[in-house]
């Protein structure tokens, strides 16, 4: 079974659109993770709650797809604040000065946190 079977219609819409809108925006491509589409959706129920009168509220799509954007472009960061550090970046050492390893292409500042513009040191 694939990871999409494993989506609700809804999540594997969100998913589709993520994936698409990550092929044309290099700050989404460096946050995406698509394995936290069922946290992203989530995060969307959260603000779809918020929105609601008498239990009930009616979302444009666009503003949907806005709010899982953010997920990943405001409120995924925070959380990986609290983290030591995404698992793929680790710290080296050398002569007692802390650097950030590369990978995937992509440089991490000291956060852990992936730097979407670097302007060298």
């Amino acid at each position: 079974m694939s990871e999409n079977e494993k989506l609700t219609p809804q999540e594997l819409a969100v998913k589709r659109y993520l994936d698409e809108q990550s092929e044309k925006d290099d700050c989404l491509r460096a946050l995406y993770v698509p394995g936290r589409i069922k946290d992203c959706f989530k995060y969307i129920v959260s603000q779809a709650k918020k929105q609601a009168h008498n239990n009930c509220a009616m979302i444009e799509d666009t503003v949907v797809y806005k709010w899982a954007r953010d997920y990943y472009t405001e409120e995924l960061p925070k959380d990986k604040k609290t983290e030591k550090l995404p698992p793929k970046v680790e710290k080296v050492i050398t002569e007692k000065k802390e650097v950030t390893v590369i990978k995937d292409g992509l440089k991490y500042d000291k956060d852990g946190l992936p730097l979407l513009f670097d302007f060298g040191e």
